[in-house]
């Protein structure tokens, strides 16, 4: 094939469009339409591989998969072995077993598949996924297996150019009828026509009927350019996509592919020296730079600095160099057959995808170091049974301090001293747990009823249980009082589930078991939202200001969100 330099200058288009994208969403909406770029490409490149070859009698179908396994497997499978490694290192067994799925999944190029199961592509829980991108990957490889098969078809009935049309034209059918929902964006049916777009002008090309005069492929170029541009500022990911916004910067990508390497814009800008250099490394580029963004948000934090993901992107840029030069590049012009040289990659892919499924089998490798390391700071903690540690009854109280607690009272103290009261509901019981179990070194003693607000109100359990009520209340009353009387103290946190008491629930609105158990009523029938807010202020007002009487300083802390 005769080599086309601007075809390499627009890969890297492509390709920065989506580093830019990736790294600084905000930046660039629309930088993921780089992937549309791509799909034309590659559609027309492989299509006009296997005209060729046809055409010269020397084409062969296991020779075709050979190369593309030989071009395809080397980078995949090193930046799958970098990511799985680096993350046996640092992530948590949840992470450890999503990536596992993942790389068996992109081991056998299902990841679009796979995905279509899980949240949209513009899901925040996608920067969770360390191969995400490989949903594009899949589609191309899906496409590889199929489309020789087709295009030999075509040719043997006599009609290729038909063939190609219908199939065209009938994925855009699909697309425009299917896409929408965000699974659909990785649909390889969805997706099919952007790649038969680059097939169909490969087509054309070997008809002759792109024989155009220069003044006119200038003008297609030049439309191109904007068409690309005006796609970049009108499209973004909230819109529906594919579906018609895909038109343009298929057709964008077409206007260009079609223009020729003599149209000005593709000799002076594509076909420059540094995007000709990013080009050739697009592929390792593109696998590279994802897992370097998400393993950066892994150990920075999802707001990590700008300049932190400016510098991964370099280190992207040349892990894809060294990737090219030294693997890549040595395997795809070795001495060695394609098709030996694919039975090895073959083989040693299925290695690759056994590691992943080992991995997400059994979920996610909790032996390991990191995991370990973490459980010891997790109320979950394997080596001690946190719920029974937390909620038993002990004497500390009685033994340390010399307090009586009061009925149905949990008094907790782990010091002669405390400079800390923990008192709310359940929530200030499970909180003095990493006090308990040694994880936080703090002079607490633990006040607290479960149910109960850290005042009197008829939120706890309401006017049917009036004993109870009273007993929250004399626990509140204690509070204060140890607050006023010991002298050591000197901060009193505040811990309860205060959504319960304000919705009347603990779960949701349909579980019918809360509702029975927390059914509260005021004297005009069941209590709305607003009475509920109005009694927790009140109750709450009145409980600092007793605090605050003491000198004592106070800690509310809000509660984690319900699930």
């Amino acid at each position: 094939m005769t080599y086309r330099p601007d075809i390499d200058g627009l890969r890297a288009l492509a390709i920065i469009l989506v580093l830019v994208f990736h790294a600084y969403p905000t930046a660039l909406p629309g930088g993921f339409l780089g992937v549309d770029v791509f799909f034309v490409i590659s559609g027309y490149l492989i299509t006009k591989i296997i005209i060729d070859s046809y055409e010269r009698d020397k084409f062969s179908l296991l020779l075709f998969y050979a190369h593309r396994i030989r071009r395809i497997f080397p980078a995949l499978m090193l930046v799958l072995g970098a990511t799985f490694i680096f993350g046996y290192l640092v992530l948590r067994e949840d992470e450890m077993e999503r990536l596992g799925k993942h790389v068996l999944g992109a081991s056998v190029f299902v990841s679009n598949l796979l995905l279509q199961t899980e949240a949209g592509y513009f899901d925040v829980s996608t920067e969770l996924k360390p191969l995400v991108h490989l949903w594009s990957l899949g589609i191309e490889e899906q496409f590889y297996l199929v489309w020789p098969l087709f295009v030999l078809l075509a040719f043997r009935v006599g009609r290729p150019t038909l063939f190609i049309t219908t199939a065209f034209f009938l994925s855009i059918a699909y697309n425009l009828r299917f896409s929408g929902p965000s699974e659909m964006f990785y649909s390889a049916p969805v997706r099919a026509w952007e790649l038969l777009a680059g097939a169909l002008i490969a087509q054309f090309e070997f008809k002759g009927r792109f024989s155009l005069p220069q003044w006119l492929k200038q003008a297609t170029s030049i439309s191109g350019v904007c068409l690309l541009i005006f796609s970049l500022i009108v499209i973004n990911n909230q819109l529906r996509y594919p579906g018609f916004l895909a038109f343009m910067p298929v057709i964008a990508t077409s206007l260009l592919i079609i223009s020729g390497p003599r149209a000005y814009f593709n000799r002076v800008l594509l076909g420059t020296s540094p995007l000709i250099a990013i080009g050739r490394i697009s592929y390792p580029l593109y696998l590279w730079h994802w897992p370097v963004i998400y393993y950066l948000r892994i150990l920075f934090g999802q707001q990590v600095e700008a300049w932190i993901i400016f510098a991964g992107l370099f280190l992207s840029l040349f892990l894809a160099w060294a990737t090219y030069k030294f693997v890549e590049k040595p395997i795809r012009i070795g001495k060695i057959s394609s098709s030996k040289i694919a039975y090895v990659l073959l083989g040693s892919m299925i290695f690759v995808g056994f590691i992943g499924y080992y991995t997400y089998a059994n979920h996610g490798l909790p032996e390991r170091f990191a995991v370990k390391d973490f459980s010891k700071y997790s109320k979950y903690s394997s080596d001690l049974d946190s719920k029974e540690l937390a909620f038993n009854v002990d004497e500390t109280c009685k033994k340390l301090l010399g307090i009586i607690p009061l009925r149905n009272e949990f008094c907790k103290s782990n010091t002669k001293q405390p400079k800390v009261i923990i008192t709310g509901d359940s929530f200030a019981v499970s909180l003095n747990y990493a006090v308990q179990a040694g994880r936080v070194d703090v002079p607490t003693l633990l006040i607290a009823q479960n149910g109960c607000l850290p005042f009197g109100s008829i939120l706890n359990h309401g006017s049917g249980d009036p004993t109870r009520m009273k007993n929250c209340k004399e626990v509140s009353e204690h509070t204060v009082s140890l607050a006023r009387d010991i002298e050591s103290i000197e901060t009193v946190v505040i811990f309860s589930r205060n959504s319960t008491y304000l919705y009347n629930q603990i779960e949701g609105p349909d579980n019918s078991e809360d509702a029975v158990n927390y059914h509260w009523i005021n004297s005009t029938g069941r209590s709305s939202v607003l009475d509920n807010r109005l009694a927790l202020i009140k109750g709450y007002t009145n409980f600092f200001n007793s605090i605050r009487s003491t000198g004592k300083k106070i800690v509310l802390v809000l509660e984690n969100p319900n699930l």
